[in-house]
Formats: structure tokens, sequence, C-alpha cells
């Protein structure tokens, strides 16, 4: 498998170095918001919250050293020091120096090489089922996929820290020698270029881990993820679901539905990307994300099938089985209205879709906060498994059991 860029391919000018500066006000002018916000925000304190604590203490200083504009909690909702980077991706995708990151939000299944295409099951026969999976050689070209993303910038956070830590023993070394000065001196555009990749590549991996558990961000190539399917949701009350404003690949959408109060227009993408998150948080729990995300800990979805499953995210067969979860979903749940048949453009869809596909949303976000929890053990932690290495082979088991029993899986 190839390596996708390192981070520190975006800053070596001083040019960019002040635009990355200058970033938060670009998006304040533009009017940019970043999709599915509250979802990566709740994936990343799912995540926050059963890491162990010596790797929380490890993300807390990592954050500390991002130098870009960061979340800021609203009423209703708390945001952990990772829930405050965790939408960073997509803001900088639609600006020039990352442009080349926007295929590592999505996977597209290339049902436009399938004769008959790619439908909810019961339209396909054997032959197109069989065809309609997840290739990685045929859908991940290159690496360059929400999986093989994963898999790159999981390995970098653990590459990155470790080299810190190699830096930090040397610097020890030399303490009573010269007071370490001459080695700090010496070392420390070294040391800073490390952290920025470090914290780099932690943004990307919290961002990518929730993008690649979506339905719709592991979708068909033939309407790039539900982005080409109109919309319309009938509703009898007043409640306001935001409009998509970009494609994903960062292009403006333009438009505005305020006029339609009960008959908003969406594509089915922004559907599962926010309004089903939306539309629960409004309609049960008072308008609280925080409430919305107790109620994803407190479920026991996670049966026996997925707790054994593949957890290790530096393995690409492995990362491979939760984007396969994803493509099913997407198939049985996301293009499929509550009668079974496709969704088309133009479709109108009712609050009783939004809620029937709810609990398919809440496992999802509750699964990717989960698996970055244990990604981001095996980079951090004590026991940090060689590459190449057995899945949960040398995985600390005590921080394993306490994930386990808090998400009661």
């Amino acid at each position: 498998m190839k390596i996708l860029r390192d981070a520190h391919s975006t800053l070596m000018t001083p040019i960019t170095f002040l635009m990355l500066t200058l970033l938060p006000s670009i998006f304040l002018m533009t009017g940019v918001e970043a999709w599915g916000k509250e979802g990566h925000e709740i994936i990343a304190n799912i995540a926050y919250n059963h890491v162990s604590p010596k790797v929380q203490s490890i993300l807390n200083d990592i954050v500390l050293h991002d130098k870009g504009k960061q979340d800021e909690a609203k009423e209703g909702e708390e945001l952990t020091p990772l829930a405050k980077v965790a939408n960073w991706a997509d803001k900088v995708r639609i600006w020039y120096p990352y442009k080349w990151s926007s295929p590592l939000h999505f996977v597209d299944i290339r049902d436009d090489v399938i004769e008959g295409g790619c439908h909810p099951p019961e339209l396909m026969n054997d032959v197109e089922r069989k065809e309609c999976v997840f290739m990685y050689e045929r859908d991940c070209v290159e690496d360059k996929c929400a999986v093989g993303a994963i898999v790159n910038y999981t390995n970098q956070v653990a590459r990155y820290y470790q080299q810190l830590e190699v830096m930090d023993a040397v610097e020890e070394d030399y303490q009573g020698v010269r007071g370490g000065l001459f080695h700090q001196d010496n070392n420390k555009d070294d040391n800073d270029d490390t952290m920025y990749h470090l914290v780099t590549a932690l943004k990307f991996l919290t961002h990518f881990m929730g993008d690649v558990h979506q339905p719709l961000h592991v979708s068909r190539t033939s309407d790039r993820g539900g982005n080409t399917i109109g919309i319309k949701i009938v509703h009898p009350h007043k409640h306001y679901y935001s409009y998509p404003v970009m494609d994903r690949y960062g292009n403006s959408l333009g438009g505005d539905d305020k006029d339609h109060p009960h008959h908003y227009s969406h594509n089915l993408h922004s559907i599962w990307d926010k309004t089903i998150i939306e539309h629960a948080i409004q309609k049960y729990y008072n308008h609280s994300m925080l409430s919305f995300q107790q109620s994803i800990t407190a479920m026991d979805i996670f049966v026996t099938q997925k707790q054994n499953a593949c957890m290790d995210a530096r393995d690409v067969t492995c990362v491979s089985t939760w984007a396969q979860e994803s493509w099913n979903d997407a198939l049985q749940y996301a293009y499929s209205n509550l009668n079974g048949k496709d969704i088309v453009n133009g479709m109108e869809i009712t609050e009783e879709y939004l809620e029937e596909r709810l609990v398919v949303v809440k496992e999802r976000l509750g699964l990717a906060g989960l698996r970055l929890a244990y990604a981001l053990e095996m980079a951090l932690g004590d026991d940090v498994m060689e590459d190449g290495g057995g899945v949960l082979g040398v995985f600390d088991r005590k921080s394993l059991d306490v994930m386990q029993g808090v998400m009661k899986i």
C-alpha cells in the first residue's frame, strides 16, 4: 500500500503559513459552513471519553499545539479537545492547498461499471449483489479514498508521536551536560515540524473516521453519494433543517430554500449528513446535542459480531470491513425508501423516513467513536502495535475492557 502525502506538504513556505493563519477569517467572509458538524463532534467526544487517561492527556497536549481556529461549544453542546478540531478537514478542503484531500472524504463504489448498477438488495439479482460490494483495488485507486486515508493517518499519528518521544528522550540526556539548551536550539525547527505533522494527521484521522462510517460517504459513483438526488422533505412543523451549501469536493451549491417553511429542498446526501441528526436533536432531545450523544452511548446495539470485528485502523483489510458496513447500510436504508424502492431525483420523503433511519445513524456514530478510540489508543498508548501486527494483538487489555464496558458492547 502506498502512503499518501504527509501533512507537511502544505506548510513549507511563509506564504502558506500566512494563509493558514488567515484561513478562519476567510471562512467567516465566505460564509462556508462545514457539513455534519454535530456528527463529527459527537464521534470525537465518544472517542475522547473512551481512551485511557494517559491518551486523553496526550491528546490535550497535541490539540494545544494546533495553530488554527477551533470550534467552540454552543448551548446544549459539550466539546472535548478532540471534538474542537473534528471538523477542520471539512473546512480546509475548499482551499486550494488542501484540494487534494477532497477524495479522502469518501469511497466511490463504481456502480457505473456494473451492469444494472447497484440498488436496494431486494431490487438486485444474485449477480448484481455479488458485484455490488466494496473492492479496494477498484474503488480506492492509489489509496485515495477514506479507507486509505484512515490507514495512512493512523500510521502518521503513531510515527510522529514516537519521533517526538525520541526527541524528548534525547533532550533529557543533554540535561546536566549542556543544560539541554544546545540541543533545544538546534532541534527546535525539527520539533515544531514534527508536532505540526502530528496535529494535522490527528485532525485528518478524527474526521475521516467519521466519514467512512457515514453510509452515503461509501456510496454510488453514479449519483456522487446521493448529491445529485434532489429530495423534498414534507413535514407539518416549522423546524428548519440545514440546506447543503457545498458538494463533496468543496464547491458551492448556491441556492436558498428559506421561502419554503414546510417543504424544504435538499439532496439525499445532506439528509444523512445532517438532517436526520438535526431532526432527532430538535424533536426528541430538547435541542441538546449532548443529550443526543448520551443516548448513543447508552444504546445496547453493538452485537457480538461487531464487538469481535476487526478494530485495527492500520490494517487496510480491517478498515475495508467498516466501509463495507456503510455501503450495506447505504443500499439497505439510505437509497431505499420505506417501501423498499429506490429513492430517485425529485422524490418527496416524510418525517417517518428520518425517524426510521435514526437507529442506523446512531449506530454508525457510536461505532465510529469506538473505533477512533481504539485507533488513538493503539497509536498513542503504552502498547503501540508494530506495523503488520495482529488485530488487537498487543493492545492494552485494561483499556479495551474499560471501553467495552462503557459502550455496553
